[in-house]
């Protein structure tokens, strides 16, 4: 429902999208990166919600690959925006080798909204008002980030 939610916003501000998965159906990691990288993708935007099986955590943190600057960026502005619209802690941007950030040839971010192991947080990520301030959070960021590029 988020990644829906993220999707109308963005085709109504004329974006076009390109749904890596569908449902519960979905090609490898591998088969995503190629499909962004086929179609020649701006951006590329992974999302998902973290767990912890052990310690507590809560907040959201946004991944790039170390090799591309640009993701970086990306990363940044995105991160800032949904932190300043959901008040939810801040856990920064992060590099990692991630196949979807590593393997696309475009600014490619992994998006964790926060941690489903954390009971308030889980609360949160399931009504449909925190869902639309992230997807308004992660639409603005790819936006002023393609703002900025074009």
């Amino acid at each position: 429902s988020m990644v829906k939610k993220l999707e109308a916003i963005l085709l109504a501000q004329g974006d076009n999208v390109v749904l890596t998965r569908d449902g519960e159906t979905a090609g490898d990691l591998y088969e995503r990166s190629e499909l962004a990288n086929a179609v020649e993708a701006d951006v590329f935007v992974s999302i998902h919600c973290n767990y912890l099986e052990k310690g507590e955590a809560n907040g959201i943190e946004i991944y790039y690959d170390s090799n591309n600057a640009e993701g970086g960026v990306l990363a940044k502005k995105t991160q800032s925006w949904l932190v300043n619209m959901t008040g939810a802690k801040d856990r920064g941007t992060r590099t990692e080798d991630f196949i979807v950030t590593r393997e696309t040839t475009m600014p490619s971010i992994l998006v964790e909204l926060g941690y489903l192991s954390d009971s308030t947080e889980r609360a949160r990520l399931l009504t449909d008002s925190y869902q639309n301030l992230l997807a308004g959070g992660i639409a603005r960021g790819v936006r002023e980030y393609l703002a900025g590029v074009e």
